[in-house]
Order: structure tokens, then sequence, then C-alpha cells
């Protein structure tokens, strides 16, 4: 509710130009120097999240048996709580300041692309999860589509995690695509521990192909900079490897194509929803680009029915009433209700070519029931049509992830931290700034 109502409240300031439109001054220091502190803060991150994991209490003696550790975010205690806490979100701050620092420095292609390769390695070999997804989508591939409507039956071997994790059958709630996509990735893995290991490689592929496809959509050189080097980022789609990425990578690629091959790219748009739905409606700003208008909206309404065909053809009665449940699971506050219709209200500005807001990315995962820290990559679609929107979503990605990551979730951050860092923005413009309207005026 806090999240929502903040977001809620930026997004209408900056609609009437009473946001700050000026980041924090940065010292000018060799580039590299910011790559190591990218680099030392995401260690101890990694370090951290390992020693939460391990001193949680109490728990049952199978957690040690886990083949990687993982942080339990729901309501298990560990210890010193609020220093953990607080020490992973001025990390994140302080990444956060990197980034822009390095967004300002272009640091060169040597540096860029050696840090970029030991973040992947770090990531790829992290000692513990803040999450126990990469788990869940080993249970989807061993199930396949039995995951909609998973059988009472005990796992055995390894796999009884599951149920000791879950204490009873759990059903999935992605797209009909998603059991094809994880099965094939996880085909090879022997065991429970090397089919996590294959979800993490496929992470590191899908981290790389965004990256290239940001370079060959030609934005400037310090946005690749920032996505490169973004430990906020990679902390959630490599280290965790949530399968978000999947589909961020598929609409990244539609904005593309969606000027030259427009089937390609409406193809990808229904894609990326065959593997979670709200990336349909998170895909309708990349259709901004088609024209004219009436052709745009009607190829809009003939990719959202395509998808929604296949994903009844393809996951059937079962996938609509997992995921169904799945938001039943979470009655939203009123606030939430209307930042996510006002986030609704913005994808639909967007694909009707209209200003994009640089506080939008927070707003974009109000329209799901359940909000989590990896969902504010939800923004990205929409702010590549606007470097500075662009921008801004990842340089503050890894400290705004950090805030809402319920793992590492303290009352003083959801009712303290979060309201302060949006009021400080809302009562303190730059010297001598003037409103963004005043400006848009002249």
């Amino acid at each position: 509710m806090i999240l929502a109502l903040f977001a809620l409240l930026l997004v209408v300031a900056e609609y009437f130009g009473l946001l700050s439109t000026r980041s924090p001054r940065t010292p000018v220091l060799p580039a590299w120097s910011w790559v190591a502190t990218l680099l030392a803060s995401y260690a101890i991150q990694l370090g951290i999240v390992l020693y939460a994991a391990q001193s949680q209490f109490p728990v049952d003696a199978w957690r040690s048996q886990m083949p990687i550790p993982v942080l339990d975010d729901r309501s298990v205690p560990m210890a010193n709580p609020d220093l953990l806490s607080g020490a992973m979100l001025a990390l994140a701050a302080l990444q956060a300041y990197a980034l822009l620092a390095l967004y300002r420095a272009q640091p060169g292609r040597k540096t860029l692309w050696i840090g970029c390769g030991i973040m992947l390695a770090m990531s790829f070999f992290a000692p513990a999860l803040i999450s126990f997804d990469l788990y869940g989508y080993v249970h989807d591939a061993v199930l396949g589509y039995t995951a909609y409507n998973p059988p009472n039956v005990p796992f055995q071997g390894d796999y009884r995690f599951f149920d000791l994790w879950w204490q009873g059958p759990v059903p999935s709630f992605y797209g009909p695509l998603w059991p094809l996509i994880v099965r094939a990735a996880t085909v090879l893995g022997p065991t429970l521990f090397w089919k996590i290991v294959s979800l993490r490689a496929l992470s590191v592929l899908l981290y790389v192909a965004l990256l290239f496809t940001l370079r060959a959509l030609r934005l400037p050189r310090r946005i690749l900079v920032v996505a490169a080097l973004n430990p906020g980022m990679m902390l959630q789609y490599v280290a965790n490897g949530h399968n978000d990425m999947i589909a961020i990578v598929l609409l990244t690629l539609s904005v593309l194509f969606v000027r030259t091959r427009l089937p390609l790219a409406l193809a990808l748009i229904a894609i990326a929803g065959l593997v979670k739905i709200p990336y349909l409606a998170l895909g309708m700003p990349v259709l901004a680009a088609v024209r004219p208008l009436p052709a745009r909206v009607a190829w809009a309404a003939l990719t959202i029915a395509a998808a929604a065909a296949l994903s009844w053809f393809g996951g059937g009665a079962p996938y609509v009433h997992a995921l169904l449940g799945h938001v039943g699971q979470k009655a939203p506050s009123i606030a939430q209700y209307a930042s996510g219709a006002v986030a609704l209200i913005l994808i639909a500005m967007a694909f009707f070519g209209m200003r994009r807001y640089r506080t939008a990315p927070w707003i974009l995962p109000t329209i799901s029931s359940w909000i989590f820290a990896w969902y504010f990559i939800w923004g990205l679609p929409y702010a590549l049509a606007r470097h500075r929107v662009a921008g801004f979503l990842l340089v503050a990605f890894p400290f705004a992830a950090m805030l809402v990551e319920s793992s590492f979730q303290r009352w003083w951050v959801t009712f303290v931290v979060i309201p302060a860092v949006a009021l400080v923005w809302f009562f303190t413009p730059a010297k001598g700034e003037a409103p963004a309207r005043a400006k848009a005026a002249t």
C-alpha cells in the first residue's frame, strides 16, 4: 500500500511539474574506481544474503541440505535483521550513486566488458538466493503442463524440497510457453542442483542478449553502461534468475523490429505474454511507433486476441484457474487499485504517443496484485522510447528494488524510508530550477 501510494504521488507530481529534474553531483574520478565500487558492494551484498539465509531461526534441519541456501521472506526471523537490511539498502544506494557517476563518466570498452563479465560471474556463482523462485522453476520443469494442476503426490529425492517448502502442491501461474522453455533449459541437468545451475546459465545468456539488443537499438552508450554494470539487475535476474528477463528480452527485441518488421514485433509481444500475461499490456507502448493510429489499434487488438487464444489452447482451464487463484490470494488496497488504474492509463497514453514519465516505472508494477522487487523491470519497454526515462530507471534500479525487497523488508523501510525518499524528491527541487511546466512553456 505504501509503495502504491507514493508511486502514485510521484507520478501526479511529475505530471504537474512539481518534481526536481536534476540529479545529485558526482565527483570526477576514474571510471575503473566506480566499477570497482560496484563490484565490491555487490560482493558484500551476496555475502550478506548468504549470512542471512544461514542465520534464520527457528528452521528445520532439512534447510541445511538444500543445494543452494534460500533466504525465506515469509516472516522467518534472521540474526541482526535491522543491521542487515540497513546494510543492503545503504549498499544499494551506493550502487545507484556509482551508476550515476558512470552514466556521466563514459568508461572505456575494456573497463565496461571486464566489469560486466566479473559481475556476471559473481552472479552465476552466488552462494545463496533471496527467493525460492529458481526452485519453483525446476518444479515447473519437472511437472510440465501438469504444474497448472499438480498432483497431490510427494516428490522424491532432492525434489522433496518443493513439498517441504510449500507444504503441499502449488500450481504454476506462468503462461503456456513457460513449461516448454523451462523444461528445455533444464533437460541436461541430472539433479536439482544442476537444473538450478542450468537456469542461471540461461539467465546469463538472457542478460547478454539484452545488452546486445540495447546496443542494436543504438541507444546512447551511457545507457548500455548502466545496464551492463547494474548490480541490482544482476542480483534479481542472474543470481536469482527471475524469468521476467525472458519477456523483457522479447519486448526489447520487439522495439528493434517494430519499424522494419512489424509482424515479427507483434509476434514477440504475443510470445512475451505467453510467458507472463502482464507483458501483453507492458508491450503496448512499443506499438506507438506504428502509423497510422487505426492500424496501430487494429494490430494491438489482434496481438492481444492471438495471445489470449493461444494461452487458452496452450494452458486451458487449469492455467486460467491457477492464474486467477494467484491473483485472488491477495486483495489489493484502495491505493493499489488507484495506482494500478493510473499505471494502465500511462500505458495507454504511451500507446497513443503521449509523453512518458520518469516516475512511471515505479508505478507500473502496481497493475499486479503482488508487487515484488524484480517487477521494476516492467518499466523498461515503456522507457526505451525516451532515453532520459530509460537512464533514470536503470540508474535508480538497485536502490528502488532494494526498497521493496521482501527478504529484507523492515517496518522502518516501508513506513519511513520509502515515504522519505518520495517526499524529499517532492519538496526539495534543485537550486535555481524552474518547474518542469514553466520550462516547457518557455
